[in-house]
C-alpha cells in the first residue's frame, strides 16, 4: 500500500517530499483491519456494545472458503525481553511443537516449582473471520466496513451452539440468507489474581435475518430481499451481495499461521534452555539434544480438545 503512495517520488527532491518517511508515523489502531473494542483495558466501569455480522469467506471465483481461520498461539511470559512474547504454535503446521512439549513436561511434573512454569508457555487458540460492522457506539466511523474479527473459545462456542441447534434450531450464522447478527457486549473484569481481561459472556446472536448491505452514498443499510422460503432469488441482489463481499480492503489469509523460520527456531531453543536451567550460550548441539529429549519424553496430548481442521466442516 505504501509503495503505491511513494513510487512517483523524485529521487532528487526527497528533502521536500516526506512521503517516503511515512513508516515513522504512528499507525491507527485498526490499520491492520482487525476489529477491536475501544474500551480502556483498565476500565472496569464501562461496557462496549456493538452489532456485527459474521460473513462467509468468499474466495475468487465465487466459492466460499473456511469461515474461520484457527491459529494456536503460545504466550511466553519470562523475564527476558529478547525471548518473551507471542509465538505461533508449531502444531499449526507440524505434528510436534517444542513449546507444547515443554508445557506438558512442566504441567505433568511432580515438582511444584516446575508445575508453575507451565503457565509461562501456555497456549490458546484464536479464530479469525470476516465481519460486517453494523453498529458500534464507541466507533461509529467503522459502521459499514468489512473487517476481521479475532475471537476465542467463548464466542466460538456460541457459534457452535447455533450450528448444533442448541438455541432455536440449526443455524449457520455465516449464511447471507438465514444467518444472525451478533450483539457483541464487552466488559473488562478482574480475576482472582488481579488480571484484567475482556469478558464476552453477555454477547449473543439475534434473530435470523438476511444480510444487510451497506450503501456508502446513502450512509445506510439495505436488507437483502428474500422470497417466502427465505431464499435470495433476485439475481440483482445476488450480484450486489457478491460485489459487496469482495469489496474489502482486508484479507483473511493474512492472518494464517506462519511457519517458523531459523530465527524463531533459535529463540524457541533458547526459551527451552532458559526454562530448563541450561546455559543460554550452550553449544547448538546441546540445545538441540535438550529440545529432542523434551519432545521425545512426553506423551503429548493436544492442549486444545477440538481438532483445528473440523471447526466448520461438520
Amino acid at each position: 500500500m505504501e509503495e503505491n503512495k511513494t513510487q512517483n517520488v523524485d529521487l532528487f527532491s526527497m528533502d521536500s517530499d516526506d512521503s517516503t518517511m511515512s513508516f515513522l508515523t504512528k499507525q491507527k489502531r485498526n490499520s491492520d483491519g482487525i476489529y477491536r473494542n475501544k474500551l480502556d483495558q483498565n476500565d472496569l466501569t464501562k461496557t462496549a456494545k456493538s452489532t456485527i455480522r459474521f460473513l462467509p469467506n468468499l474466495l475468487e471465483g465465487g466459492k466460499a472458503g473456511i469461515s474461520a481461520i484457527p491459529k494456536h498461539i503460545h504466550y511466553v511470559k519470562i523475564n527476558n525481553d529478547n525471548l518473551k512474547g507471542y509465538y505461533e504454535c508449531n502444531k499449526n503446521y507440524e505434528d510436534k511443537c517444542p513449546l507444547c512439549s515443554l508445557f506438558w513436561k512442566f504441567d505433568k511434573s511432580n515438582n511444584a516449582a516446575e508445575k508453575e512454569k507451565a503457565s509461562l508457555v501456555a497456549r490458546n487458540t484464536k479464530y479469525y473471520s470476516y465481519v460486517l460492522i453494523i453498529e458500534d457506539e464507541l466507533q461509529p466511523e467503522l459502521v459499514g466496513q468489512i473487517m476481521i474479527f479475532q475471537y476465542g473459545q467463548k464466542i466460538k462456542a456460541k457459534i457452535e451452539a447455533e450450528h448444533n441447534g442448541e438455541i432455536d434450531g440449526k443455524c449457520n450464522v455465516f449464511s447471507v440468507e438465514n444467518g444472525k447478527d451478533f450483539r457483541l457486549i464487552v466488559k473488562n473484569v478482574k480475576d482472582a489474581n488481579g488480571k484484567i481481561y475482556p469478558n464476552y459472556d453477555s454477547s449473543s446472536f439475534l434473530k435470523r435475518s438476511p444480510l444487510k448491505v451497506w450503501d456508502a452514498k446513502g450512509a445506510k443499510f439495505h436488507e437483502a430481499k428474500v422470497d417466502e422460503s427465505g431464499k435470495i432469488v433476485d439475481q440483482k441482489w445476488k450480484d450486489k451481495i457478491l460485489s459487496f463481499l469482495t469489496d474489502r480492503t482486508v484479507k483473511l489469509e493474512d492472518h494464517k499461521a506462519i511457519r517458523w523460520d531459523e530465527e524463531v527456531k533459535a529463540k524457541v531453543d533458547n526459551i527451552i534452555s532458559y526454562l530448563t536451567g541450561n546455559e543460554e550460550s550452550s553449544a547448538n548441539n546441546a540445545i538441540r539434544n535438550a529440545r529432542t529429549n523434551i519432545s521425545s519424553s512426553i506423551d503429548e496430548t493436544p492442549v486444545d480438545t477440538e481438532e483445528m481442521d473440523d471447526f466448520f466442516n461438520k
